[in-house]
């Protein structure tokens, strides 16, 4: 019997014993919580409700409780230091959860975040703490699988890496079946009222399904067939491969190439290279 994923998102504030207990009765039985960080000024910024010590809480209440535990840091956020997210990490590692989400602040043009200019860490050293957190992750039980994430896998994201059919049932949610992308409206009232519209509805060729599966299949630490690179890019790829593998972003594993840690930093430039 395949085993079934019924995955939810919340925030610490939202997680108590009786949440849990009324999730699961529902069927859930993978949780996230959205921490960010265990620093109260790191997270005044980001207009977060919640704190350190509720965060702490929630997550103690949904390990004890059994249900797979997740966890969402962010790394580069305002006053945030070396020796703050080390206590971050060290609090996550030492929490019971089975899987970590660490993501690096990208500050979105017309966001509150970036009106307000806020000042951000050095970008050498987000980088620097990001490779610290690949090797101290991983020697904690928890292996990289992914440029974001580490331990026990989640399936369906697993499913979007691997470009496998999925459907999205809701208010702008995306589905992807038969090499077609489409997007439900994000328009309340017109989905409230069945009006069928669309906000994306495309269907792939040949081009953007191989740009799609070399960046998603290099986006996970399994990496993607040395074959196939040379399959989708010909001489191009590899060459690419050889100067990868020379200058240390990237790595391989018999038939496999995949980034390294550092490599994942500037996957999205390394990739393009490709096109």
């Amino acid at each position: 019997m395949t085993e079934v994923e019924f995955s939810l998102e919340a925030n610490p504030e939202d997680v108590d014993a009786g949440a849990i207990a009324f999730w699961r009765g529902l069927g859930v039985n993978r949780l996230s919580i959205g921490v960010q960080s265990f620093h109260d000024a790191e997270l005044r910024p980001l207009g977060r409700v919640h704190g350190r010590e509720r965060a702490l809480e929630a997550i103690r209440v949904a390990v004890a409780s059994g249900v797979r535990t997740s966890l969402d840091l962010i790394l580069g956020l305002p006053n945030q230091t070396a020796t703050s997210f080390r206590e971050t990490l060290d609090l996550a590692i030492g929490s019971g959860a089975g899987h970590v989400s660490l993501y690096m602040l990208d500050l979105e043009e017309g966001s509150a975040l970036a009106r307000r200019k806020t000042p951000l860490p050095d970008d050498d050293i987000v980088a620097e703490l990001y490779v610290e957190a690949v090797e101290r992750l991983g020697a904690s039980g928890l292996p990289q699988y992914e440029i974001s994430n580490f331990g026990d896998p989640c399936l369906h994201n697993l499913r979007y890496w691997r470009r496998q059919p999925y459907l999205g049932f809701g208010l702008a949610a995306h589905s992807f079946a038969g090499e077609r992308r489409f997007a439900n409206t994000r328009d309340l009232g017109g989905y409230i009222a069945g009006s069928g519209a669309m906000d994306l509805d495309e269907a792939l060729g040949p081009a953007e399904q191989r740009r799609e599966s070399l960046f998603l299949h290099l986006r996970q630490t399994a990496g993607i067939g040395y074959d196939d690179i040379v399959n989708l890019c010909g001489e191009e790829g590899i060459e690419w491969i050889a100067r990868g593998l020379e200058d240390g972003w990237l790595r391989r594993d018999g038939a496999r190439v995949a980034f390294t840690p550092a490599g994942f930093l500037l996957s999205n430039s390394y990739i393009s290279q490709l096109f």
